[in-house]
């Protein structure tokens, strides 16, 4: 059986228990109550003598012992009593072993304190255990360091939220590695843990709730919320796994903020980006610019080739609108085939070089929806100005007149709102400026035409 299955085994025993060789002098395996028996900080690494944990004459005690049975005899051991030092008391401890088998892989023993104290300490003892136990019974992680932040005590809920052993990260720099194995992150939540818990240990408050990802033993990945508080010289930890919420967070923002369909921002989502971007004071005094732009005879594909066919039509086109774009372009759909755009830091130049590549990449190759392909245009309103003077509303007002433009003058090109006022101007599919129409969209039928596998759209 591998060595965490035996480990996780013995402590489901309530009880100390140990497992030592055949000849009773190294100890292979300490379940949890018997580390606390013994004092978490006097545990070193193991295996380890007999003698380093309990001492030479409890070692030898237990070695006369084990060695008094004969190696094939079926007999138990007796039972050895020994005195000896445990976690800063002098104990008195019975040690009772049980073979293992096969029998060279030596014997499971399990230790009894009969320690005969004055009442006062047994009932300090007893107040001690009776606290173990209601920390291992919390569902939140405990901890509990000395002054140099090594570990003295952990619960049960701590021990398996991550899978560790205390002989593997008792030790602070030992946890470090192991539940950060990344050094730019490990460092990252260093600084803050400790910039956090000396501001707690200064102001004897509450340090603020942190929340890092923990790599387990089993290599999962967990977000933990950990709160802090020095408690005299004692330092108490208390670990949340917010693992689930923290997912159940994010799907629900990304259901708010994503549209569904396309994959791009939705409404919310833009509105809220563009308004933060003009709000943002490094933008404040630069030129900003907002797109509206549609897909020109939606509503015929609707109805020519169904909704499949439109929804298809809708999918590619924010595609392509999306890889046109700069990483830093805000893009969302805000309706139906309508969709805007904010451009921070982009003048008018850029501002139509954007516009126009929009275009170009919309009607550039048919959309091919299986059993045909159909030639899409989209016709795109652009409005550029200095960021906070005017409102996010008036800016997608002017961009929404120069879209209105642009369907007037033909469709499929780019209508820039003026700088100054007036009526917008649009310009033809070549990129050529040419004053806008001035008249309202006519709701043109699809043209008859087809070729085969492509309608043009026009």
């Amino acid at each position: 059986m591998a060595s965490g299955s035996i480990t996780d085994l013995l402590d489901l025993v309530a009880a100390p228990l140990m497992v030592v060789d055949a000849d009773g002098r190294t100890i292979r395996r300490l379940n949890h109550d018997a580390v606390t028996l013994v004092g978490v900080l006097a545990v070193p690494a193991l295996p380890a003598s007999t003698a380093a944990v309990f001492g030479e004459a409890a070692a030898e005690a237990l070695a006369a012992a084990l060695g008094a049975i004969a190696p094939a005899s079926e007999d138990l051991p007796p039972e050895c009593e020994i005195a000896c030092v445990l976690d800063g008391f002098d104990r008195r401890i019975a040690l009772r072993p049980r073979r293992l088998s096969p029998p060279e892989t030596g014997f499971l023993v399990t230790v009894t304190d009969r320690t005969d104290v004055d009442d006062a300490r047994l009932q300090l003892f007893a107040w001690q255990e009776e606290m173990r136990t209601i920390l291992d019974s919390l569902p939140v992680g405990v901890e509990i360091m000395d002054e140099a932040m090594d570990t003295v005590l952990v619960n049960r809920h701590s021990r398996g939220m991550w899978g560790y052993t205390v002989e593997e990260t008792g030790r602070l720099d030992d946890w470090w590695a192991a539940a950060y194995p990344d050094p730019d992150y490990r460092e990252e939540v260093r600084r803050s843990w400790l910039a956090g818990v000396e501001e707690a240990r200064r102001t004897n408050a509450e340090m603020l709730p942190q929340e890092w990802v923990i790599t387990c033993k089993d290599g999962s990945r967990k977000t933990v919320q950990f709160r802090f508080r020095a408690v005299g010289s004692a330092l108490l930890n208390v670990y949340l796994d917010v693992t689930r919420e923290r997912r159940l967070e994010a799907m629900l923002l990304e259901m708010a903020t994503t549209d569904s369909l396309t994959g791009l921002g939705s409404r919310r989502y833009f509105f809220d980006q563009a308004a933060r971007c003009l709000a943002d004071p490094e933008q404040l005094g630069s030129l900003v610019t907002v797109l509206m732009f549609d897909i020109d005879h939606f509503k015929q594909i609707n109805d020519r080739y169904g909704h499949a066919v439109g929804d298809r039509v809708l999918i590619e086109f924010a595609r392509r609108c999306r890889e046109a774009m700069r990483h830093t372009d805000v893009i969302g759909r805000l309706g139906g085939e309508e969709f805007a755009a904010m451009l921070p830091d982009t003048g008018f130049s850029e501002a139509g070089d954007i516009a126009e590549r929009i275009r170009a990449a919309v009607s550039s190759t048919p959309i091919d929806f299986g059993e045909g392909a159909v030639v899409v245009t989209v016709s795109v309103g652009v409005v550029t100005d200095v960021a906070g003077r005017l409102g996010l509303d008036q800016l997608l007002e002017q961009a929404d007149r120069a879209l209105y433009a642009a369907k007037a003058a033909g469709r499929d090109r780019v209508s820039f709102a003026p700088r100054g006022g007036g009526e917008p101007a649009a310009a033809a599919p070549a990129y050529a400026r040419t004053e806008a129409a001035g008249t309202p969209p006519s709701d043109d039928p699809l043209p008859t035409g087809t070729l085969p596998r492509r309608a043009v759209l026009s």
